[in-house]
């Protein structure tokens, strides 16, 4: 089997939430999600969300996760495992770890499509 995206690791110094990313393919994307953070994950919240990195103008779509544990490299993969199908190879996901500073922040702006506590798809 071919791996869809090279995963890489960056740091930034700051991620501004601009809004909910949404559209026909990105519920269908938030469906296979919401079905796998559900069954073997201890991710509280998910957001797919659109995001500018530091003062850059350029805009992004990420996955921004509340995770127990916070980051793990084998969530990230089966989540690549979802996106890169779906996607192909000229498409990228970001996937942020929120930190709680940054929860507050994104639930301004973004309403999470993936709640343990309701377990829900909106």
């Amino acid at each position: 089997m071919q791996k869809h995206k090279r995963l890489e690791r960056f740091w930034t110094a700051k991620v501004r939430f601009l809004g909910e990313q949404d559209g026909p393919p990105e519920r269908e994307l938030k469906a296979k999600l919401v079905q796998m953070l559900d069954t073997g994950s201890d991710v509280y919240r998910a957001y797919l969300v659109r995001v500018a990195y530091g003062m850059s103008p350029l805009v992004s779509v990420a996955l921004a996760l509340l995770s127990e544990s916070g980051k793990s490299r084998d969530l990230v993969e089966r989540i690549d495992g979802i996106f890169g199908p779906m996607f192909g190879g000229h498409e990228k996901l970001d996937v942020i770890f929120l930190s709680k500073t940054e929860a507050r922040e994104i639930a301004t702006c973004c309403e999470p499509f993936f709640d343990k506590s309701v377990t829900r798809l909106r």
